[in-house]
Order: structure tokens, then C-alpha cells, then sequence
């Protein structure tokens, strides 16, 4: 009970601060001037502003939910000893959409005109109070962003020629193979089409063993066909998208050599269905699968080829498949 009680009144405090001290003791002064001027009028008090109290004993704010969401931002952290701002935020979210899907949001009404609409809600997660406590708390705690960094063309060619290194040595052990082919083939197909990391894994295996011989063939812009299949952000539906790449870019990142590697390394196993990026049941992996191997040969990199990543970046905690093959494709365009 005790701990309850802290919680509330470190929320009341949080929510008192959102605005800045100058702000505070400005209003606190107008107030202060009112109440003077309104007494040489021979106002009273009430006259002037309106009662702040008492209020219903129950909790209209929903002061539960802001105080369990203070006991989250103690919980640890990965990169600081506790959790960051936008560890915490989505719990408000949380709270409105269950709100909305429950009784007390079928009061709510909608506001069209057009092809736009606003939406009412009767969620405290959305009134003033809720909204300064999450204002106040966040600068009180601050927040510290780590994206990905990016991988510059440098450094991506030279991690192709090592994965191609690596392809040499492992010769025709198929095991050895499959340890090179996939970290690399995720890499040159995140970077050359510019996808994020949870999206490499959609690559759908029939899809690209149909339409290969097709792009690579073309007359007159041959190309690599990257087929993806599933949800895409934004889209209605299962869908399949067809990405064209470059069969060997002008910076000498070898697409094609990598896609016909995977297609053949499958076709002589049998497999021609299914993802592309599995697990030994066919089953679809996701992105992390290949984190580990692709950022070892990022440190091997650090290490032995001078100037490419610096010495100040902590390759496995600055870096990851998320983002960073995105962030350097978008940084070269």
C-alpha cells in the first residue's frame, strides 16, 4: 500500500510538471494578481475562479493505469538500467483500444466529412490529465533513441567479399554452405531492395524459382526478381510482391550470383516451396536468426580492414538487421 501511495504521488507530481517552471510561477503570479485586483473589487474568492475540489472519491483519471505504467518504467533495461520512455508509452495505447472495444467506448461518436473522419473518446488515456502525466513523466526520464547505424557501400562490399570468401572455403561441404548462404543472402537482398529486417524473410521460394530465368533473360534490363509473400504494412490482405534488383550493382554487390547460390542449394535438396529463409521444418524464421553470423563478420571487418567501421562503434550493440541494411541503402540514394 505504501509503494501504491509513492506511485500516485510521483504521477501527481509528473503531471503538475508537464508544464515548464516559468510557465508555473507565471500562472501562479496572474492568480495571485487576480485575486488581488478582484478584492479591491470587493470580489469573492468563488467570484473569480471556480472550486478545485473536493473530487469524487473514484478514479476518473484512471490513476491505476498511470501509476502500474510507473511501476513498468522501473522494470530493466537492455541498454540502461531500466526501461526507456517508448518501452512504457504503448501501455496508454493499450488501454485506449481495449477501451474502445469495450462498452464504455460504444458511447463514442464519429465525425465524417469526406473521405476523413475524427473520432470522440471517452478514455481518460486521452483527457488533459493523462496527457500532462505522460508529458511530465517523459521529462522527467527523458528518452534515448538507438537506431541501427547505417552500413556505408564500403563497408557492405567488403562484408559480400567476405561472405564470398567464406562460400570459397566451404567448397562443397552443403552443411558449411548453408552457414555462408543464407547470413549473406539476407544481407545483399535487405540492402540491394531496401527492406527492413523483419521483411527479408518473406521471400517466397516458388515465387522466385518461376519468375528467375524470366528476369535475368530480359532483353533489354535484365534483372533479379525478389519475391515476397505475406503482410506488408499498410496493404489489405496476403499478398505477393514482386521486387526487381539489379543483377550486379555498380558498386559490385553480385545479387544474381547470391539468388542463383540459394536457388540451386535448394533445387538439389528437392525443396521448391516454402520460404526461403526456414528452419529445419520448412517453417519461416524470422530476422534475429541471422544476427549473430552477420555481425561477427561486421567486428572481422572492424578489426582487419582499417578505416571501414570505426574503432568507437560496439558493432553487436550499435548495429543490427533491423534497420541498418535500409539506413545504408538509403543513405547512398
Amino acid at each position: 500500500m505504501k509503494d501504491q501511495f509513492c506511485r500516485i504521488r510521483r504521477a501527481n507530481l509528473d503531471e503538475m510538471w508537464a508544464r515548464e517552471p516559468s510557465t508555473v510561477a507565471n500562472n501562479t503570479r496572474q492568480v495571485r494578481k487576480l485575486v488581488e485586483k478582484g478584492k479591491e473589487l470587493g470580489y469573492a474568492m468563488g467570484a473569480l475562479l471556480v472550486p478545485a475540489g473536493p473530487f469524487p472519491v473514484r478514479d476518473d483519471q484512471l490513476m491505476a493505469v498511470a501509476t502500474s505504467m510507473l511501476m513498468r518504467s522501473l522494470d530493466a533495461g537492455i541498454n540502461k538500467a531500466h526501461v526507456q520512455y517508448n518501452t512504457v508509452r504503448p501501455m496508454q495505447s493499450a488501454v485506449h483500444n481495449h477501451w474502445r472495444a469495450s462498452i464504455e467506448g460504444q458511447t463514442a461518436s464519429v465525425m465524417m466529412r469526406g473521405t476523413t473522419k475524427l473520432t470522440t473518446s471517452t478514455c481518460p488515456t486521452n483527457g488533459e490529465w493523462f496527457e500532462r502525466f505522460m508529458l511530465g513523466y517523459l521529462k522527467r526520464v527523458g528518452d534515448e533513441s538507438r537506431p541501427d547505424l547505417a552500413i556505408s557501400i564500403e563497408v557492405m562490399v567488403a562484408l559480400m567479399e567476405r561472405f564470398d570468401r567464406l562460400w570459397t572455403l566451404a567448397g562443397e561441404d552443403r552443411n558449411k554452405q548453408e552457414e555462408v548462404l543464407f547470413p549473406a543472402l539476407f544481407s545483399i537482398a535487405a540492402y540491394a531492395g531496401g527492406l527492413r529486417g523483419k521483411e527479408v524473410p518473406l521471400m517466397d521460394l516458388f515465387s522466385m524459382i518461376k519468375h528467375f530465368a524470366e528476369g535475368i533473360n530480359h532483353p533489354k534490363y535484365p534483372h533479379v526478381v525478389m519475391s515476397l509473400r505475406g503482410r506488408f504494412k499498410n496493404k489489405i490482405g496476403e499478398m505477393e510482391h514482386m521486387k526487381p534488383l539489379a543483377t550486379e550493382t555498380e558498386s559490385g554487390l553480385k545479387v544474381r550470383v547470391w539468388f542463383e547460390r540459394m536457388l540451386v542449394w535448394y533445387v538439389q535438396k528437392g525443396i521448391v516451396r516454402g520460404p526461403v529463409f526456414r528452419d529445419e521444418r520448412g517453417n519461416r524464421v524470422c530476422a534475429k536468426q541471422y544476427e549473430v553470423e552477420i555481425l561477427t563478420q561486421l567486428e572481422w571487418i572492424q578489426t582487419n580492414l582499417d578505416d571501414l567501421i570505426s574503432l568507437n562503434v560496439n558493432v553487436f550493440e550499435d548495429m543490427g538487421v533491423g534497420r541498418v541494411f535500409v539506413a545504408g541503402q538509403m543513405g547512398e540514394q
